[in-house]
C-alpha cells in the first residue's frame, strides 16, 4: 500500500499536474526587489521631509512572509529545475542577502525618531544621491529578472558625515547619526551584492561566479525551548497510547490508534497554539459523513465510474467545507478520516460497528493528545503567553550585561546566542499565542492593542540585538573607565524595569519611566562630555570614538524601545489571562 501510494503521488505530481517552482522563485525575487525599492524610496522621502505613504505598512507586511518562505522555494526549485540546481549557490546567496537587507532597512527605519530633529541633508550631503542610486539599482535588478540587461552598473556614492556640522550635535545625536550611517552603508553593500548576484544569474556579468562567498546567512544553532516543549509533549502522547495499548484491555483498534496519535501530535507540535478541541468537530463530522457514504451510498455503486464520481463529490465537499488556510490541519484530518472509513477494496465489505469503533479510536486519540497538552507541559495560551513574555524580558536583561571575560569564550558565545535567539523569535510567538486565547479570556481592549504590543516587543528585540553586537566592538579604555559608574546605573535601571514588567506587565508607568530614563541619559551624556574633554590628546582613536557613539545610539534606542513596550502593555487589561479556565 505504501509503495503504491508513493508511485501514484509521483506519477500525479510529475506527469499529470506538475508544479515547477523555478518561475515562482523568479517571481518572488522580483516581487521582493520591487517592494524593497518602494520601501527605500518611502524612507528616503520621509527623511527629506515628505509625507508618509499609507501603503508603506502594507509593503512591509508583504516583505516578511515572502522572505521567510524564500529558502523553501529555493529548495524546491533546486529539485525540479536543472538551471536552478547549477546556480543554487547564487540563489541561496540571494535569499540570504534579501533577509539581511530587510533587517538592515528595518533597523534604519526604527532609528528615524532619533533623527527627526537633525538636518540630515547638511549632516550627510550625499543622502539624496544615495537614495537615487539605490532606486536605480533595484529597478535594474527587476529588469534583469525579466531578462533585460542593466542600464548602468552600480556607482560609488560618497555619503560620509560632515565632520564640521557634526561638532554642533549632542553626543547622543552623534550616536544616532553614526548608527544611521552604518545602516546605510550596510544597505548599500547588500544592494550592490544583490545586483552582482542577479547579474551573474541573468548572464549580464563580465565573469560568472557560482561560488558562495563567506557572508553568514544564518545564526549559529541554539536551543529553542518552545520546540523542545513540543517534542516533549509529542513523546508523552506517543508513550501514553503505547502504554494504554499494552495495559488497557479492549482498547479499540490499537493498530490504528498508535500511528494516529503519532501523526496528529507531530503535526500539532509545529502549531502548538491550535487547540486540540477544535479538531473534535471536524473528526466527528467527517466520520459521520464518511459513515453515511460507506453504509448507504457505496453498496449502490457497482462500477468504477460511479465510485470515482462519488469520491470526487465527497472530496470536493470536504475541501469546500475546510477551504480556509487556517483550517489546513482540519482538512487533512477530515480527508484522511474519509479515506480510512470507506475502506475501498476489491472485495468490499460493510460494517457499521467498524465506523463506530473508528470514531471511538479518533476521540480516544484526541483525548490523549489533549491531556498531554496540559501535562507534563501546559500549552494553555494564558500560561504560555506569560511564560514567553517572562523569557523575553529575562533574555533582554541578560543581553544588557557586557561579555564576561572570565568565562570560557565558547560558553559565553553560546549563552549570548541563546538569549539573542530568544529575543528574536519570541515576539512573533507571543503574537500567535495571543491570537489563540479563548474568547472568554480575551484581553480587555486587546484586539486593537495586541498588534501594537507585539510590534513594540519586536522593536525592543532589534534594539537589544544591536546593543549585543556593539558591546563586542573595541572600546577606549579611557571612556570605559570614565563611564563605568553611569553605565552601570543605566543598566541597573533598565534591568529593574524589565524585572518589574516580567512580574506584572502593567506595573510600570510609561510617563514616569520616560522621565527616569531621560534623566539617566542626560547624566550619561554629561559624563561623556567631561570624559572626552579631559582625555589626553590622541588617547582615543577615531574608530574607538565611533564605537562609543554607536553604543550611545544603541543605549538610547533600548531606552526608547522599553518605554514603548511599557506604554503598550499598560493599555491592556491582563486580568482575563490570570483567571483559571479549562
Amino acid at each position: 500500500q505504501t509503495t503504491l501510494g508513493v508511485v501514484v503521488f509521483t506519477v500525479v505530481s510529475v506527469l499529470l499536474w506538475p508544479q515547477h517552482l523555478a518561475p515562482t522563485l523568479r517571481n518572488t525575487i522580483s516581487e521582493l526587489t520591487e517592494l524593497q525599492r518602494r520601501l527605500l524610496a518611502h524612507h528616503f522621502g520621509v527623511l527629506a521631509g515628505q509625507p508618509g505613504d499609507s501603503g508603506e505598512s502594507t509593503d512591509r507586511a508583504r516583505v516578511r512572509p515572502a522572505i521567510a518562505g524564500l529558502p523553501t522555494i529555493v529548495d524546491g526549485a533546486e529539485v525540479d529545475s536543472v538551471e536552478v540546481w547549477e546556480t543554487r549557490h547564487l540563489w541561496r546567496r540571494c535569499a540570504a542577502d534579501f533577509a539581511a537587507l530587510n533587517e538592515s532597512v528595518e533597523r534604519w527605519r526604527l532609528g528615524f525618531p532619533e533623527l527627526q530633529q537633525l538636518d540630515l541633508q547638511r549632516l550627510i550631503p550625499g543622502l539624496a544621491a544615495l537614495g537615487a542610486e539605490l532606486e536605480a539599482r533595484l529597478s535594474s535588478m527587476t529588469g534583469m529578472l525579466a531578462g533585460k540587461p542593466p542600464q548602468a552598473q552600480p556607482r560609488d556614492i560618497a555619503f560620509a558625515i560632515n565632520e564640521r556640522a557634526l561638532d554642533s550635535l549632542a553626543r547622543f545625536d552623534r550616536g544616532a547619526l553614526v548608527l544611521a550611517r552604518d545602516r546605510l552603508q550596510k544597505i548599500e553593500q547588500l544592494t550592490r551584492a544583490l545586483f552582482d548576484t542577479l547579474a551573474n544569474l541573468g548572464g549580464f556579468a563580465a565573469s560568472a561566479s557560482n561560488e558562495l562567498d563567506t557572508r553568514a546567512s544564518t545564526r549559529p544553532w541554539t536551543i529553542d525551548r518552545d520546540r523542545l516543549a513540543s517534542a516533549v509533549s509529542t513523546f508523552a502522547a506517543i508513550w501514553a497510547i503505547l502504554l494504554a495499548c499494552i495495559y488497557v484491555p479492549g482498547l479499540p483498534m490499537p493498530a490504528g490508534i498508535i500511528p494516529t496519535v503519532a501523526a496528529v501530535s507531530i503535526n500539532l507540535a509545529m502549531m502548538p497554539q491550535v487547540p486540540v478541541v477544535k479538531l473534535v468537530l471536524p473528526i466527528v463530522g467527517s466520520a459521520a459523513f464518511a459513515g453515511a457514504f460507506y453504509v448507504f451510498l457505496m453498496p449502490q455503486l457497482h462500477n468504477f465510474a460511479g465510485l470515482g464520481l462519488g469520491l470526487f463529490a465527497a472530496v470536493f465537499l470536504v475541501c469546500f467545507m475546510f477551504s480556509r488556510p487556517e483550517q489546513g490541519i482540519a482538512r487533512s484530518l477530515a480527508l484522511s478520516t474519509f479515506v480510512m472509513v470507506i475502506l475501498v477494496s476489491n472485495q468490499q465489505t460493510y460494517s457499521f460497528v467498524y465506523v463506530m469503533n473508528f470514531t471511538r479510536m479518533w476521540l480516544l486519540a484526541l483525548g490523549i493528545i489533549w491531556v498531554t497538552s496540559w501535562f507534563p507541559i501546559s500549552f494553555m495560551p494564558q500560561r504560555v503567553i506569560f511564560k514567553q513574555l517572562h523569557r523575553f524580558l529575562k533574555s533582554c536583561d541578560q543581553l544588557l550585561v557586557p561579555p564576561r571575560s572570565h568565562l570560557i569564550e565558547q560558553l559565553e558565545l553560546t549563552r549570548r546566542e541563546y538569549h539573542i535567539h530568544e529575543v528574536t523569535t519570541l515576539p512573533a510567538k507571543i503574537g500567535r499565542w495571543m491570537a489563540a486565547v479563548p474568547d472568554a479570556a480575551k484581553l480587555a481592549g486587546g484586539d486593537d492593542r495586541i498588534p501594537a504590543l507585539v510590534n513594540n516587543l519586536q522593536v525592543l528585540a532589534d534594539r537589544m540585538r544591536e546593543l549585543a553586537e556593539l558591546q563586542r566592538t573595541p572600546q577606549s579604555e579611557v571612556i570605559v573607565r570614565g563611564l563605568h559608574d553611569d553605565l552601570q546605573a543605566w543598566r541597573s535601571g533598565i534591568q529593574q524595569v524589565l524585572r518589574r514588567l516580567a512580574v506584572d506587565p502593567v506595573s510600570v508607568d510609561s510617563a514616569v519611566l520616560r522621565s527616569q530614563l531621560q534623566a539617566m541619559l542626560d547624566a550619561l551624556e554629561a559624563r561623556i562630555e567631561s570624559t572626552l574633554n579631559s582625555a589626553p590628546q590622541g588617547s582615543i582613536s577615531p574608530d574607538e570614538g565611533d564605537n562609543t557613539y554607536r553604543l550611545l545610539g544603541a543605549y538610547r534606542g533600548v531606552s526608547g524601545g522599553l518605554i514603548n513596550v511599557a506604554s503598550a502593555a499598560g493599555t491592556i487589561s491582563w486580568s482575563g489571562l490570570h483567571e483559571a479556565r479549562f
